[in-house]
């Protein structure tokens, strides 16, 4: 099972700002190469820098994760939704 918290549609993102997001799974192993992509919804024609880093493992609770962040460096309020994707 992978969950993004907290989100996943409809989410806005002031000029300026960062989000950061933690995209985890339970412990029944890699599930292969995954990406994560906000895909902005309104206004049209805007795009969203996206940083990502690499995946840990956390013993305590047995899952996998990994921290990305969206920063909105337009002028714009925009709205947008975390598209997220997997390959084995």
């Amino acid at each position: 099972m992978s969950t993004i918290f907290p989100g996943g549609s409809g989410i806005t993102i002031s000029p300026g700002q960062t989000q950061g997001w933690t995209f985890t799974w339970d412990d029944n192993g890699w599930q292969g190469i995954t990406i994560t992509q906000p895909q902005p919804t309104s206004p049209p024609g805007v795009t969203l820098n996206y940083d990502e880093n690499g995946v840990n493992f956390n013993e305590g609770n047995g899952t996998y994760g990994f921290n990305f962040s969206v920063t909105n460096n337009t002028k714009f309020v925009v709205t947008y939704n975390i598209q997220t994707s997997w390959f084995d």
